[in-house]
């Protein structure tokens, strides 16, 4: 998917980003420690902002744990732009 965007990214003014974010959660808590090994225990993404810059994007903003069903799973917000 991310290199589609690429692909067009004279068309993009920006990207809202809905997904898990990994590398967020918090190494200094249970809950953080418990949700990097349920995102690694299911196979999940776990280097977005990573592959992001890899890319060349600016993060403008990141809401971490901003909604989401499963505790364990939180839905975060990374909004880019390249």
């Amino acid at each position: 998917m991310l290199p589609t965007f690429k692909k067009y990214r004279e068309k993009i003014i920006a990207v809202v980003h809905l997904e898990p974010v990994y590398e967020l959660a918090d190494i200094e808590s249970t809950l953080g420690l418990m949700r990097r090994a349920y995102a690694i225990l299911n196979d999940y993404n776990t280097d977005l902002p990573t592959t992001l810059k890899h890319m060349g994007v600016t993060i403008l903003k990141t809401i971490y744990d901003l909604v989401g069903g499963n505790p364990l799973n939180p839905t975060s917000l990374v909004y880019w732009q390249f």
